[in-house]
């Protein structure tokens, strides 16, 4: 396996700590320097030529914003997975743009923030909001996210196995309700029988 230099740009030291906790105990990664802001960041990056940065939004000096621009025009091969404390979609849209390869919140777990450095490695764009976001999950097709929110709990309950009446006892609606809820899934899925309905939800996660 390759061994990735990395290093990670930060005024915190606790956080420092925690990362370089994270990083030691997988092989193929190597915390080469540390950065407590923005403009020395910029001065180590020729003295140990990183594959990864792990930059934090906030940086002193220059701040992180600035700072991946400014990498991303000079060093492009360089991956870049910010973090920060905070979080809008004017941000994500921001360093989507710049572009960086990655966004995770600072009070992610140990698990989240090591699964977000091994996907943006492999080469993967992960863009995390929140600390209790499934980065295992795939986004919806487009198809998908054109159903309500009670038609994916029918959709759900459909791939559980239970049958109409089921579904209307258990969320107390009438079986012509439930009908019509599956017709407009169907309609909306472009599914046409029952069955292929049952194929498609079986390989999607509801």
């Amino acid at each position: 396996m390759k061994n990735y230099k990395i290093i990670i740009a930060d005024d915190h030291p606790l956080l420092i700590d925690g990362i370089r906790s994270i990083i030691s105990s997988e092989k193929g990664f190597d915390l080469c320097a540390v950065a407590s802001n923005g403009k020395q960041l910029l001065q180590i990056i020729p003295l140990h030529n990183p594959e990864l940065i792990i930059l934090d939004i906030n940086l002193p000096e220059i701040d992180g914003i600035e700072a991946a621009t400014f990498i991303k025009n000079t060093h492009p091969e360089i991956l870049i997975l910010c973090i920060s404390t905070y979080y809008s979609k004017g941000l994500l849209d921001k360093l989507r743009a710049i572009p960086v390869e990655g966004f995770i919140p600072k009070q992610s777990d140990s698990r989240v923030v090591l699964k977000t450095i091994k996907q943006v490695v492999d080469g993967e764009h992960v863009f995390i909001k929140s600390p209790k976001e499934n980065i295992y999950k795939k986004e919806d097709p487009v198809e998908i996210a054109l159903l309500s929110t009670r038609e994916k709990e029918i959709v759900r309950l459909i791939k559980k196995g239970l049958s109409t009446k089921e579904i209307a006892e258990g969320l107390y609606l009438s079986a012509y309700t439930v009908d019509t809820h599956r017709k407009n899934i169907c309609q909306k899925l472009n599914i046409t029988t029952p069955g292929a309905l049952l194929r498609y939800i079986s390989e999607k996660d509801f």
